[in-house]
């Protein structure tokens, strides 16, 4: 039974994106012979190639076994995750300096108040260059899945 439901969920995503078996097989790297197998149910997909093929699908892999699409997608994630960084980067970088400033305002050596100004700044730039590598790799993934729809164009009107 749960066979032939995962297997019903990987088709109906595979018809919305107007996927043939074979473009699914080769978006996924495996037999067309398994994309049959899995949407009949007789087997499923199991470890990468259940990665791959929530990959292919655009989906994620708790919706093609469970159904639950309420889940978050990867690039949303991503951008929270950005917009968590730059948030945590500012907010620690500010408490960072105030700390600084007031050190040097009080008896405390001098050096000790410039050290924590420095390492503010070597907080924020840290945390900012994380946020700024994870945009370029969410901005490569998506020009990667155009570049993808494209060459499953070009793959239709050639056959």
């Amino acid at each position: 039974m749960t066979t032939r439901i995962i297997g019903k969920r990987i088709i109906e995503t595979r018809e919305k994106l107007g996927l043939s078996q074979e473009d699914l097989a080769s978006l996924c790297q495996v037999e067309e012979q398994n994309i049959q197998e899995w949407e009949s149910g007789e087997n499923l997909p199991q470890g990468t190639a259940l990665f791959s093929l929530s990959q292919a699908l655009r989906t994620n892999t708790d919706y093609l076994i469970y159904g639950d699409d309420d889940l978050p997608s990867p690039r949303l994630m991503g951008a929270n995750l950005i917009i968590a960084l730059v948030l945590l980067a500012f907010s620690s970088s500010i408490l960072l300096l105030f700390s600084g400033l007031s050190s040097l305002a009080t008896k405390a050596p001098a050096s000790a108040g410039f050290t924590i100004i420095a390492l503010s700044l070597a907080v924020f730039c840290i945390l900012y260059w994380m946020a700024a590598i994870l945009s370029s790799v969410i901005a490569t993934r998506s020009t990667n899945e155009k570049i993808l729809q494209e060459l499953i164009k070009l793959n239709k009107t050639k056959k």
